[in-house]
Order: structure tokens, then C-alpha cells, then sequence
């Protein structure tokens, strides 16, 4: 009688997926009295996870309120963009330093490639200019 012998070898691959994570990259320098903040992300987000309550805004004459965070591309239906614009109130009338935070306020801001946004913060400056009148 002869002996057969088999070998099976099961060969285990692990494949491990990195998801980039989109940050804020920028807020567009707004003027002194400006009643909305735009800002950017590193990558497209998509658009169902931006909320109001994703956001805060830290700096004098706060507190503030965010509301009403929209972008262009999510209005017109796309499901995905990178720039946002969020209103402020009240106006920002005070000059200083000011924080735009990316919290975890009511949910996550997630990527196109599934990554959610890291959580930090983008400081701004705002200059008021002043004016004087000579009247003579």
C-alpha cells in the first residue's frame, strides 16, 4: 500500500487600508465686520457630514453662533467639495485673534476616501483699520 501525502498551506495576506484624513487647510482672511467665515479643507468632504455643530469660533467679541454652513458645490447637489462657508453672529467687529475649531460636535466630517477629519484648530487674524476726520 502506498501513503499519499498532501500539503496544504493556507498563506495569510493582511492588507491594511490608510484613509487620509482631511483638516482644515485654511480660512479666508475676513474683513473687520464680516458676518461668515469661509474656509477649507485639505480633500474633499463629503457634504452630509458638515454640520454647524462641527465648528466653533473662539476670539473677542465672542461668544459666537455658527449657522448656516454651506458650500457652492453641495447646493448645486454634489455630494462631495472642499470649501465651506459658515455665518457668524454676531459680526466680526472686533479686531484680534480668532480660532476656527473642527470639533466632534454632532457627528464626524468625513472624506471622500473615508477618512474622518482630524479635530484642530486654524487661527486667523483680524486688523480693523481706523479712520480719523480732521474737521477744521
Amino acid at each position: 500500500m502506498r501513503k499519499v501525502i498532501f500539503f496544504i498551506q493556507f498563506l495569510m495576506i493582511c492588507n491594511t487600508i490608510i484613509f487620509a484624513q482631511p483638516y482644515l487647510a485654511n480660512v479666508s482672511q475676513p474683513p473687520c465686520g464680516a458676518a461668515s467665515l469661509t474656509f477649507t479643507f485639505s480633500e474633499a468632504v463629503l457634504c452630509n457630514t458638515v454640520e454647524n455643530c462641527d465648528f466653533t469660533l473662539i476670539g473677542p467679541g465672542g461668544p459666537y453662533t455658527l449657522s448656516g454652513v454651506a458650500g457652492i458645490n453641495c447646493n448645486a447637489g454634489d455630494t462631495a467639495e472642499n470649501t465651506f462657508t459658515i455665518n457668524v453672529s454676531p459680526s466680526l467687529t472686533t479686531s484680534g485673534s480668532f480660532n476656527l475649531n473642527l470639533v466632534a460636535g454632532c457627528g464626524y466630517v468625513t472624506g471622500v476616501s473615508g477618512g474622518v477629519a482630524v479635530t484642530g484648530t486654524y487661527p486667523f487674524t483680524i486688523n480693523s483699520i481706523s479712520i480719523s476726520l480732521l474737521v477744521s
